[in-house]
């Protein structure tokens, strides 16, 4: 699949998942609050930015709306609020770095 389908794709799942959960709203199914799951969007583009094939040399996008949307998530939620989250950004960024040190092993063909 190439980069343009994917996006189409991702694209698509999006469209699909905010319509879903703004029609169960409307019907008042499931006690679906769409103020609440609008993170779930950051998460969905986070995602499908993270499964797009990448070509060679190119690193990945998509990271950091995967962790903000999930903190965003949640904080909406009240599992964790986001003055108690800071921890997780520092947590983000060691593994952001992690990656970018893969790519650069994976760029300069070596194992170590």
């Amino acid at each position: 699949m190439d980069k343009k389908q994917s996006s189409q794709v991702s694209m698509g799942v999006l469209f699909v998942a905010i319509g879903i959960i703004l029609l169960a709203q409307q019907l008042r199914i499931g006690g679906l609050d769409f103020g609440r799951l609008w993170p779930l969007v950051l998460i969905v583009v986070g995602a499908g930015q993270l499964s797009a094939p990448v070509e060679p040399g190119q690193g990945r996008n998509g990271f950091g709306l995967l962790v903000v949307g999930t903190i965003m998530l949640l904080h909406t939620t009240r599992v964790l609020r986001l003055g108690d989250s800071w921890p997780l950004f520092i947590v983000a960024f060691g593994i952001s770095l992690l990656m970018g040190r893969g790519r650069q092993r994976a760029r300069r063909g070596d194992g170590a």
